[in-house]
C-alpha cells in the first residue's frame, strides 16, 4: 500500500513539474513572439516614416527655382552652391543631417550635397531602380541597391513641363540603428550577394553567408550568432 501511495506521489509531482515546465516554456515562447511582432511593427513604422521624411525633402528641393534653373543651365559649381547651402542651414537648425543629389537626364550626377568632385560622373549602369521613371512621373521613396544598400527618396525635376532630371534624398538606416540601439535592439541590414555587381561600396563590409552586412558599424559577437 505505501509503495502504491509513493508511486501515485511520485507520479503527481512528475506530472506537475512537466506541465509547470511545458507552461513556462509556452509562456517564454508566447512572450518572445510578441516582443518580436512589436519590434517588427515598430521597424515597419519607422521605416514608413523615414522614407516619408526624406521624400518630403525631396520634393521641397525639385520646386527650389534657383536649384532647377542652376540644372537647366548646366551649371553645377552653382548647383552645387545652392544644394549644400540648403541642407547645411537644414542641419545648423534642426541638427538633422541630409544627403542629397542631382542627377540629369542623361543619369549623370549633376551634384551631390557632401561633395563637389563627382559632377558629370554617369551613374546609369547601376542605377537600374530609375528605369520606373520611364513610365511613371510620381515621386517614390523605396529601399534601392546603388553604389550602397539604402532608402532613396527620388522626385523627378520639370519645368515648364519639360524633364531635367532627379533630386534625390539618400540615406543607410542610421537613425533607424540608432532608434532601435536605445531600445537594446542591435539592427543588421542584410544585402544578398547577387546584388554585389551594383553595390560596389559595399565589397569591403564583412560578410555573413550568402549575405553581405550593409552597416558599417556592428558587434563582432552578434556576427558569429548570425553565422551560426
Amino acid at each position: 500500500m505505501l509503495k502504491k501511495i509513493i508511486l501515485a506521489f511520485v507520479v503527481i509531482i512528475s506530472t506537475i513539474l512537466v506541465s509547470t515546465f511545458y507552461v513556462k516554456k509556452e509562456l517564454k515562447e508566447q512572450k518572445i513572439d510578441s516582443i518580436m511582432d512589436q519590434l517588427s511593427i515598430t521597424l515597419e513604422n519607422k521605416l514608413q516614416t523615414h522614407k516619408m521624411d526624406d521624400l518630403k525633402t525631396a520634393i521641397a528641393l525639385s520646386k527650389n527655382e534657383a536649384l532647377i534653373n542652376a540644372l537647366k543651365n548646366d551649371d553645377e559649381d552653382l548647383g552645387y552652391i545652392i544644394l549644400s547651402d540648403i541642407l547645411n542651414t537644414i542641419e545648423l537648425n534642426t541638427n538633422i543631417h541630409i544627403r542629397a543629389q542631382v542627377i540629369t537626364k542623361e543619369l549623370n550626377i549633376f551634384t551631390r550635397s557632401w561633395d563637389d568632385i563627382y559632377a558629370g560622373m554617369p551613374i546609369g549602369d547601376y542605377r537600374t531602380d530609375l528605369e520606373y521613371f520611364k513610365t511613371h512621373t510620381k515621386p517614390r521613396s523605396s529601399i534601392e541597391i546603388g553604389r550602397r544598400l539604402g532608402i532613396k527618396a527620388t522626385v523627378p525635376i520639370y519645368k515648364d513641363g519639360e524633364f531635367l532630371g532627379y533630386v534625390e534624398v539618400i540615406s543607410f538606416f542610421k537613425s533607424i540603428t540608432e532608434f532601435f540601439s536605445t531600445l537594446g535592439v542591435d539592427l543588421y541590414v542584410l544585402l544578398d550577394f547577387g546584388h554585389m555587381d551594383s553595390a560596389v561600396l559595399m565589397t569591403q563590409n564583412i560578410s555573413v553567408l550568402q549575405s553581405v552586412i550593409a552597416n558599417r558599424n556592428y558587434n563582432y559577437s552578434h556576427i558569429q550568432t548570425l553565422k551560426q
